[in-house]
């Protein structure tokens, strides 16, 4: 007896812990209060001032099954107060962005941009927004479906003047950055070209260094102009920059349409400046006249090579203004000469003679590299 009361026992056991496993609880379906909820809107400003912009923005969260009716919610259509409107700009259209989805849960936010026209201070409300929506019917077109609609609260905002109580005068401030960095660009290029500028005038009104004096004048032998050599003999770098700087005054005296008087005084004085500088350059020429023989005679006596060409060249030049001075128009491309002259006499520097050697020097070479290049192939 005692057998099966135990039996009986083990298996009242056994069931009380199967059972239990085994049965499936039935719940009710829930009903879906709130399928579409649209949560309190985010603002960009909660106090602003009058036509500041202000962005407000509603999200908007639905269940599958329920579409919201986003072409309800049209700027246009929502009612925001009397003491706002659209901002111009931004606010004409709906801006929906950040649409997502959480498992049955969709997600999307609307952004609205309004603007305070009204000019009194304190709180303002802004106030509650309907939103509609429908449940999707499978097989059933959205058309005919009944609207439903959800209300968002509404909030408040704080507007504050700009203008204070002894304002008398009403001015945005702009901030346009900072210009140091320009500012000392432009100091930098002024003053680079004042220092240029002011070199230009030293050079052109100094008074250049003397070597030696003398007091006989010297005529030109088809010029005929007198040649004032009190007025002190240079040195010959002296004389390179004191030639160039007459030259170049003559040049700027030729602008605009000088009359055939004008032409020929300045090729009169380009003459007498390319004897004198001869004279001050080659100290072994005779004092008094000297021909073209003469001064060439002399330069074929200088060492350097260079600086012969350009005596050689500048004794034709002076041979032409004088033959053309009485002999020819003497304003035939004066301009141009007066330019070509300069040249020559700036090539004349010490600097450059050197730098022109280097650069012969430098090209023979490459031509005989050249040529035993060639040889070898």
């Amino acid at each position: 007896m005692r057998k099966h009361q135990r039996f009986a026992l083990l298996i009242a056991i056994w069931l009380a812990m199967i059972i239990p496993a085994c049965r499936q609880e039935i719940r009710p379906v829930p009903s879906v209060e709130n399928p579409v909820i649209v949560d309190s809107p985010w603002v960009s400003k909660t106090v602003f001032t009058n036509w500041m912009e202000i962005e407000v923005v509603y999200t908007v969260r639905w269940l599958d099954g329920y579409k919201p009716l986003f072409e309800m919610a049209e700027p246009e259509d929502m009612s925001f107060g009397d003491r706002f409107e659209l901002d111009p700009i931004n606010g004409q259209k709906l801006v929906k962005i950040n649409e997502r989805k959480y498992k049955k849960e969709n997600y999307a936010d609307l952004v609205y941009y309004l603007r305070y026209i009204d000019e009194k201070k304190g709180e303002v409300e802004i106030s509650e927004q309907v939103f509609h929506y429908i449940k999707e019917e499978p097989g059933k077109s959205d058309e005919g479906a009944e609207a439903k609609e959800f209300k968002a609260p509404g909030f408040l905002l704080r507007y504050d003047s700009v203008l204070t109580k002894d304002a008398d005068d009403i001015m945005d401030r702009v901030d346009f950055g900072s210009f140091k960095r320009q500012e000392y660009i432009w100091k930098g290029l002024s003053g680079g070209l004042a220092l240029v500028f002011a070199s230009v005038l030293f050079l052109l009104f100094r008074r250049p260094a003397v070597v030696t004096r003398k007091t006989s004048k010297i005529k030109t032998a088809s010029a005929g102009q007198a040649i004032d050599e009190h007025k002190e003999r240079l040195a010959p770098k002296y004389a390179q920059v004191f030639l160039s700087n007459e030259l170049f005054r003559l040049q700027l005296g030729l602008a605009g349409n000088p009359d055939s008087q004008k032409l020929r005084e300045t090729k009169v004085v380009i003459c007498n400046e390319l004897r004198r500088f001869f004279l001050s350059y080659i100290p072994d020429l005779a004092r008094g006249e000297f021909t073209y023989e003469e001064i060439r005679d002399r330069i074929s006596q200088i060492p350097e090579k260079r600086k012969r060409e350009l005596l050689v060249i500048l004794t034709n030049q002076l041979e032409y203004h004088e033959n053309h001075l009485y002999y020819g128009d003497p304003g035939v491309d004066l301009i141009n000469q007066i330019i070509a002259t300069r040249k020559q006499v700036g090539d004349l520097n010490d600097w450059k003679i050197w730098l022109f050697n280097k650069r012969q020097k430098w090209q023979r070479l490459s031509t005989q590299f050249k040529g035993l290049f060639r040889r070898a192939k």
